[in-house]
């Protein structure tokens, strides 16, 4: 990535003017003049070597009851693909166990055209104090202050250049052209979060300079860099938009000079080459584990935020650990914080040392889907709390896990001196399979067979399993697809003059969701074929129970055939033999 000061006289694009004028010129009352905004612009390589590919971090993994940050992710805007808004939560779910913000972290993604040929690119606003300038939101949580407003609504602004091959899948499977969606966003919030030098290349009066962003001063990340013969970058002088000799020497190092942050060590090197690169200078690390390596490639999935990236922010201000003078404990529940949403919970409070606790203060929220958080409950003078199963779990927001965040909140004074901590849970629910579409039908390299290729958007689950069942054939094809979030599923080889049907389940160990997809003959001609010897197979159901995609009922049918002239929709079935109700699926006719 490169940063450069941001011009909007060169912006040809009216209404990104527009929302960038309504986004960064506010009134001085809510907003200093002396602000600045970088740009860092994102380009990918083409891969020439092996790729790799990762799979997401399970839960367990990546979960924490001591801490959570928050990162407001807007992406509504309609024209966006769900699968771009899929990763950039996924992108921002992945940040949050490395975080501890009491305040949202306010984020804008866009999905446009680029006047550049960059893949990505993120404007961050910077916020000065004594000549040292922080990323807005890292500003927020150092001063204690709410920084976002009507009038400065975001942290930062991240662009996606639509015309580029963007891969948003979560399998193994690579193709080595196209460019991971989750992984570049993921590099572009560590930048927002304040990852990388100011230092950039300018061009004043036809002649290209090498200077800092800042109008004077450096940022905080700069404050680490330092070379291997013991110069800092921060001793050297800004001198705005004039060539600093120093400067330009320290950023393109000799031969056997290296540039490190934090430590000198070959986990901290950063990229910094001969010639100075605006795309990549001093921004990312020389570091092959780490997620800002400069190298970023395409066919390339790496879904981890490496320990060096996490020690760099916690360094510029993001690590802020105050020793616990108290902590909740859950009463059968770990140090993730992950609990069932259908149960009831106690928790009670663990001292680290003596004292006697007065005014206790219990506080229970659970997440709303704009975002914000709700007071389900509370309790005073006690050392103990219970809360109940979750009421409705449509009210609440429901996170790409599959969970809905809660908090419990404790303040109190240990011996006259307030004390306060925070449990923070993920309370599951059975799998949802929010939406199944169906990308294409073609036909297959065997005579009278079809491929079908469809996506399905899930929660709660980390993989799915799929049945083919055709009409008049005895047998049903399984299979598992490991792909979480948005799985991409291929069939192959369906006959095509007969109905088929897709059965879709995911499964946790709070429940199911099954969903069924039927499919009508693949060519015209196929229903006046005469099926000779080919007997109907036996019902194994009762009755089936049709209901429309809200719950209401509409007719009872015996056999799945008898959906052929319902309209096109997505039905809700209840299956029925002498037992009773044995299964539910939801029902979509393309």
């Amino acid at each position: 990535m490169s940063n450069i000061k941001l011009n909007y006289s060169v912006m040809n694009n009216v209404l990104k003017m527009m929302f960038g004028c309504l986004m960064l010129l506010f009134s001085t009352e809510a907003w200093p003049q002396d602000f600045e905004t970088l740009i860092f612009a994102e380009k990918f390589r083409a891969n020439e070597s092996a790729s790799i590919a990762q799979t997401i971090p399970s839960k367990e993994k990546r979960l924490s009851s001591s801490q959570r940050g928050v990162i407001d992710i807007d992406i509504k805007d309609a024209s966006i693909p769900d699968s771009v808004k899929i990763c950039a939560n996924v992108a921002a779910t992945l940040w949050q166990p490395y975080l501890n913000n009491k305040f949202p972290i306010k984020i804008k993604v866009f999905y446009e055209d680029l006047d550049t040929d960059d893949d990505m690119r993120v404007e961050v606003i910077y916020y000065p104090e004594e000549n040292v300038y922080y990323p807005k939101s890292l500003y927020a949580q150092l001063y204690d202050k709410e920084m976002n407003d009507e009038n400065t609504p975001v942290d930062a602004l991240i662009y996606i250049n639509k015309r580029k091959p963007w891969d948003c899948s979560y399998n193994t499977s690579i193709n080595a052209s196209t460019r991971s969606m989750t992984y570049a966003l993921m590099r572009a919030i560590a930048v927002s979060l304040g990852f990388g030098s100011s230092v950039t290349q300018k061009t004043i009066r036809g002649k290209d300079i090498i200077a800092f962003s800042e109008n004077e001063g450096c940022s905080i990340f700069d404050e680490f860099i330092f070379s291997s013969q013991g110069k800092y970058l921060k001793d050297i002088s800004n001198i705005g938009n004039r060539e600093n000799p120093e400067l330009t020497a320290f950023v393109q190092p000799e031969q056997g000079t290296y540039l490190y942050a934090l430590k000198q060590d070959d986990r901290h090197k950063l990229y910094a080459p001969e010639k100075f690169e605006i795309y990549k200078s001093l921004i990312y690390l020389d570091n092959s584990e780490s997620l800002m390596h400069y190298d970023l490639k395409t066919g390339t999935k790496p879904f981890t935020v490496d320990a060096t990236t996490v020690e760099l922010l916690n360094a510029i201000g993001w690590g802020l650990d105050t020793p616990k003078t108290v902590e909740i404990v859950g009463q059968g529940i770990d140090d993730t914080g992950m609990a069932s949403a259908y149960e009831g919970h106690s928790f009670s409070l663990k001292k680290t040392s003596g004292g006697i606790i007065s005014e206790a203060q219990w506080c229970y929220t659970l997440s709303l889907p704009n975002g914000k958080d709700t007071i389900i409950s509370q309790a005073v003078n006690t050392l103990s709390f219970q809360i109940g199963a979750v009421d409705d779990e449509s009210k609440y927001l429901v996170n790409v896990d599959g969970d809905i965040p809660g908090k419990i909140m404790f303040t109190g004074l240990l011996d006259g001196k307030k004390v306060e901590d925070v449990f923070y849970l993920s309370l599951g629910l059975k799998p949802q399979i929010r939406a199944v579409n169906i990308i294409k039908k073609e036909s297959s390299t065997l005579l009278d067979y079809y491929n079908l290729v469809f996506n399905v958007e899930y929660s709660g689950a980390e993989m799915l399993y799929v049945c083919t069942e055709e009409e008049y054939n005895p047998e049903v094809r399984r299979r598992f697809v490991y792909e979480p979030f948005m799985a991409h599923v291929f069939i192959p080889n369906i006959i095509s003059f007969n109905y088929a049907w897709i059965d879709i389940e995911a499964e946790n160990k709070y429940g199911k969701e099954l969903y069924t997809i039927e499919l009508p003959p693949f060519v015209e001609y196929a229903r006046t074929r005469t099926s000779l010897n080919q007997p109907e197979i036996q019902n194994k159901y009762a009755y089936i129970e049709v209901y429309d995609d809200h719950g209401r009922y509409i007719r009872n049918i015996l056999q799945l055939n008898e959906l052929r002239m319902q309209e096109r929709g997505l039905y809700i079935l209840k299956f029925y033999t002498e037992k009773g109700c044995v299964k539910t699926t939801k029902y979509l006719k393309p």
